[in-house]
């Protein structure tokens, strides 16, 4: 039990590239070219042997939703910031929904 507590968790601040457009009832997704973005907060890290979309909707928590590239990093940068005031290590990762 003590083992667990002294591991070093790192969060994952995630920006996405969103490569598709979100699907409709009537559309299906098609290659989204609005360079649109998403920043999503992963507690748990990506460092498993688990799938990124499983993980995400497991733990992940959505901050921003198809935003621009600069938007999203911003707010990335800020998440990062806020956690490194309050001694959480973070790590950014950019990845695409593909």
């Amino acid at each position: 039990m003590q083992k667990e507590f002294s591991r070093k968790k790192v969060i994952a601040v995630l920006t996405i590239y969103e490569a598709y457009s979100k699907p409709t009832r009537f559309k299906k997704a098609a290659i989204n070219r609005m360079g649109e973005y998403s920043v999503w907060i992963l507690p748990c890290g990506t460092d498993g042997d688990e799938e990124i979309d499983d993980l995400l909707a497991r733990c992940g928590i959505q901050v921003l939703e198809r935003v621009n590239l600069q938007e999203a990093e911003k707010s990335a940068e800020d998440i990062q910031r806020k956690f490194k005031i309050a001694g959480i290590a973070t790590k950014k990762e950019i990845l695409s929904n593909d």
